[in-house]
């Protein structure tokens, strides 16, 4: 659906419907051990999202320090120091 192939929807459907009748058909126990499976690897995609959000604040953080310096004086007011600016092309011997 996401790529936009719309007529293989039907193909998908008919297995999709027949994975299901499939999974009816498990015992109880064989299920379990799916659902446990599906949760570890729920948990794992969420801890691999949790790292890429830290290391894009990061990423974030770093940039924002290249650019200005951010102090607070003694009453607490925010002050910005405007870092050195590098050109974007740079040149190498």
């Amino acid at each position: 659906m996401l790529a936009g192939d719309v007529e293989n929807l039907a193909r998908l459907a008919e297995e999709k419907e027949k994975l299901v009748n499939t999974l009816a058909k498990l015992p109880k126990s064989g299920l379990d051990g799916l659902q446990a499976k599906a949760k570890r690897n729920q948990e794992l995609f969420d801890s691999a999202l949790k790292g890429i959000n830290a290391v894009t604040r990061r990423l974030q953080a770093l940039r924002d320090v290249r650019s200005a310096l951010n102090t607070y004086d003694q009453s607490g007011n925010r002050q910005s120091i405007d870092g050195m600016h590098r050109p974007s092309v740079e040149r190498r011997a």
